[in-house]
């Protein structure tokens, strides 16, 4: 198997879906009788989930020269692609940043985007937690180059970067029932602790140690999100439930 056949594997096999019945809209809490299921006038009234919105950042930094630019420019629009016909979000509930100046070449979707500023980002965040109610669902994917200096993992963005404990403040206390991160850049795996919190799911490309090499999770998971494999490849125990 191929070093990019294998990532592929791994993703889609603990990532997600929310295609299963586990993330339907409305969810009954609790368990049902086996009395309940034979005769429904006999079920207990169980709370339900209201229906929520899925709103989503796709974050890019600065991609570096002219052949990074076309290859993150592609990946985040097949993310784009596949958050919006995979997975339910409105393209109007998914925001992105990309950090290099719009090409002729680029997708409308970069070429429409903001520009990935810290600035910018503080915005984005702000709107954001202003919009989110607690049925929600958001995803925050982070894309690009970083470095890491001896203490601290710092995202390259246009004009001043942005260290892991600076960006974990912007998402903080945030109320959606359904969180997670991806990050996909170097040196992520410092992000994984202050972005940690009760009900929230964070995945990061690398460890926490000197893992400064270019990943290849960003590419593999847009693979992944805009074609994902069928439901039943990843329901291991056949219980109807596919989860994150």
């Amino acid at each position: 198997m191929t070093m990019h056949r294998l990532a592929r594997f791994f993703i889609a096999s603990w990532l997600f879906l929310l295609t299963g019945p586990a993330l339907s809209d409305e969810r009954p809490i609790g368990s049902e009788s086996a009395a309940a299921r034979d005769d429904p006038a006999d079920a207990p009234k169980t709370a339900t989930l209201a229906a929520g919105t899925k709103r989503a950042i796709l974050l890019c930094g600065l991609s570096g020269d002219a052949a990074h630019h076309k290859l993150f420019a592609e990946t985040v629009t097949r993310m784009h692609d596949g958050l919006t016909k995979q997975l339910g979000f409105a393209a109007g509930d998914v925001h992105v940043l990309f950090g290099d100046e719009p090409q002729e070449s680029d997708a409308d979707v970069i070429k429409s985007a903001g520009r990935a500023t810290r600035e910018e980002l503080e915005q984005s965040s702000a709107k954001l937690r202003e919009k989110l109610r607690p049925e929600d669902t958001v995803w925050v994917i982070v894309l690009g180059h970083s470095h890491y200096d001896g203490k601290q993992s710092w995202l390259n963005l246009p004009g001043p970067d942005i260290q892991q404990t600076e960006f974990a403040k912007l998402f903080a206390e945030l109320t959606a029932r359904e969180q997670v991160f991806f990050i996909t850049t170097p040196t992520s795996g410092y992000y994984v602790k202050p972005l940690s919190a009760k009900g929230r799911v964070v995945i990061a490309a690398t460890e926490t140690d000197w893992e400064t090499n270019e990943t290849e999770f960003p590419h593999e998971l847009a693979r992944v999100l805009s074609s994902p494999p069928e439901a039943k490849e990843l329901d291991i125990d056949q219980d109807g439930t596919i989860s994150l």
